[in-house]
């Protein structure tokens, strides 16, 4: 797989100890969600990782404050996502994704 360029996404937004644990944690699935508008005009930046039982966590980026991360049943995130209207990327491999890092 190539390598990820200095500048992208991974590297500015993000940390590979968290995609890696994620990784063991068994999630098989990664999308990004770029800067989404969310209350108080606040600019946030998501990474959501995919579990085959239906679990999902997230690795959030709010511009104003520290990242986090949370974690979130099918249904639960489905909520989430459509509290703060979040637009999900495409899903990729979480592996293949790390090795090309």
């Amino acid at each position: 797989m190539k390598k990820v360029h200095s500048g992208s996404i991974l590297n500015l937004y993000g940390r590979r100890d968290i995609f890696k644990r994620r990784l063991r944690e068994g999630y098989n699935k990664v999308a990004f969600c770029p800067n989404t508008l969310i209350s108080d005009n606040r600019l946030i930046t998501v990474w959501v990782f995919y579990h085959p039982n239906g679990k999902v966590a997230t690795y959030e980026f709010p511009v104003s404050d520290n990242p986090f991360e949370a974690e979130y049943t099918k249904e639960e995130f489905k909520k989430h996502k459509e509290e703060f209207q979040i637009w999900i990327g495409q899903k990729i491999g979480l592996e293949k994704l790390i090795e090309g890092w």
